[in-house]
């Protein structure tokens, strides 16, 4: 297993925190300079002890997991019906009884891999996992992926959840899972919205969600043993473009201490392009007619759901990445960063080998090759293509397929990756460090040998749910990179360098770090094909 750490300074900024005031159909962020306590008056007969959580929505009931208390469902938002559509989150009121915490909550609407409708949308809540007896502990906050359509805080494959936080609590840390809005009900951008929100929120509710999770963090993360000044945001894929747009929104100001994206990017849409698709999308639900957005509020959510049911993929971008309405998405984050304009916080910054693994189909020989690559880019010149070929000459790979697997991997993540880490390190003087997860399961055979280290494999290892599935037998070298990786995590979430043995003088811009030999280090990842991308795009 081959990491990358890009290290530059030592430490970061602490967190504010922030809190909201409402009005009726807004909620608007306001800056404090302390994070909030709990209600006094919320929740207070509920008397204290083992999981009991006394917060801002009143008194939380968890459950014990093997030294781990549990809490499971906590709403931090009301939900999101009828006027409350397409607008930005109200925080959650304070119940009038104790909230017995013990059952994973539905997921956003969406269309599951078949197809079919699953989820509700009343799905505003958080997960949250503590090592009994914690106190002043750092916070690891996870933005789930699955391409802001799909996915939720409780998926689940071969009888695990794979965001179970309760491994990764037990190594030291508060854990919180967040669920937000997803697709047409998460990210819909049309005129009208834009001009009843006066352009503030439009197209980006499931983003607001995370940044109201992130407040209600801020606000009770004490009530859990949780450190409110530590508390690292971290996400992957569209988790990862999620957690890019905290670090560039000014709603998030303090809030964070640091980020992990893991294999996403910073994309956005402008708000006219956004708006364009809105405008289709409202058309084709036939309600383009006096007042198109009481037609969306009252359709049910199915409806809405099944007219935008795109689902996710790591070779093509999919409809809805957030938009740019200036106010919460103030520009396009690529830039926000290189100009440093961003939140300055340490950064964790990486992708994996062998991203596309499981997407890219059967490439048996050349002319396959040639075919799929042309199938790429159906509109590149000959010379672009000519260009191409030559830089993932066949020869270099086991296979076609596997040369294909390289370059997709290379264009949409790997070297993206190396561009943001490269573009932050040179506009902030917290550190950024860069890894590449490789690592196959020791036991995965030939299905290994064919996805390699595919995409989103890297998240069983940090929430070490590998060991809980019904279809794996871990073997010692992945046991060794459950724990490399959580301890890495933690060390950051801490404050400290992701390995204990990484100095700032060590700055060099690909170095990477071996963890099967902690003495080796050695420079440049994917650089010569990341130096060809990085010619032909901006």
């Amino acid at each position: 297993m081959v990491w990358t750490w890009l290290g530059l300074a030592c430490t970061g900024p602490g967190s504010t925190g922030q809190t909201t005031t409402t009005t009726a159909d807004t909620a608007v962020p306001v800056s404090t300079a302390d994070t909030q306590a709990p209600t006094p008056e919320c929740g207070e007969e509920t008397p204290p002890g083992p999981g009991v959580a006394h917060t801002t929505v009143g008194a939380v009931l968890g459950t014990d997991e093997g030294g781990v208390h549990r809490w499971l469902g906590i709403p931090f938002a009301e939900p999101p019906v009828a006027d409350l559509r397409f607008r930005p989150p109200v925080p959650a009121s304070c119940a009038d009884e104790a909230l017995v915490a013990d059952t994973w909550t539905a997921s956003c609407p969406q269309l599951d891999a078949g197809g079919t409708y699953v989820g509700e949308e009343d799905c505003l809540t958080l997960n949250v996992w503590a090592p009994q007896g914690a106190a002043d502990l750092p916070v690891l906050v996870f933005l789930h992926g699955g391409g802001h359509q799909q996915g939720s805080a409780s998926v689940e494959l071969a009888g695990a959840k794979i965001y179970d936080g309760a491994h990764l609590a037990r190594a030291g840390a508060v854990v919180v899972t967040v669920q937000y809005r997803l697709g047409i009900l998460g990210f819909l951008a049309h005129p009208d919205l834009t001009a009843e929100s006066g352009g503030k929120g439009v197209g980006n509710y499931g983003f607001l969600d995370q940044i109201e999770a992130l407040r209600w963090v801020a606000d009770n993360a004490p009530a859990f043993g949780g450190d409110p000044s530590k508390v690292v945001v971290f996400g992957e894929s569209a988790g990862a473009v999620s957690t890019c747009r905290v670090i560039t929104s000014p709603l998030a100001e303090g809030l964070v201490s640091g980020a992990i994206l893991q294999s996403g990017g910073c994309p956005a849409t402008p708000l006219a392009d956004a708006e364009e698709v809105g405008v289709s999308l409202v058309s084709e639900l036939s309600c383009d007619g006096a007042d198109p957005l009481a037609c969306l509020r009252e359709m049910p959510a199915t409806e809405l759901v099944a007219t935008a049911p795109g689902g996710a993929s790591v070779l093509t971008r999919g409809m809805f990445d957030g938009v740019i309405d200036g106010w919460a998405v103030p520009d396009l984050p690529w830039d926000v960063i290189a100009r440093g304009e961003h939140h300055q916080v340490p950064l964790i910054v990486g992708a994996n080998a062998d991203e596309t693994g499981l997407e890219v189909p059967s490439i048996p020989d050349a002319e396959a090759f040639d075919t799929a690559l042309r199938a790429q880019y159906p509109f590149a010149p000959d010379t672009l293509i000519d260009a191409i070929r030559a830089a993932y000459p066949l020869e270099d790979y086991p296979s076609p397929r596997a040369a294909m697997v390289a370059l997709t991997s290379d264009l949409r993540f790997i070297c993206p990756s190396r561009r943001l880490a490269r573009s932050a390190a040179a506009n902030q003087k917290a550190p950024v460090y860069r890894y590449l997860y490789d690592h196959i399961l020791e036991n995965s055979g030939l299905p290994g040998q064919i996805f390699g280290a595919y995409h989103g494999l890297e998240l069983w290892f940090v929430f070490g749910t590998m060991s809980d599935r019904q279809d794996v037998v871990l073997g010692a070298s992945d046991q060794a990179v459950i724990d490399a990786m959580q301890a890495a995590w933690l060390s950051f979430a801490n404050g400290e360098p992701p390995l204990k043995a990484w100095t700032s003088t060590e700055s060099k811009a690909d170095w990477l770090w071996r963890f099967e030999d902690p003495g080796s280090v050695v420079d440049g990842v994917r650089a010569e094909t990341c130096d060809f991308w990085d010619a032909l795009v901006p």
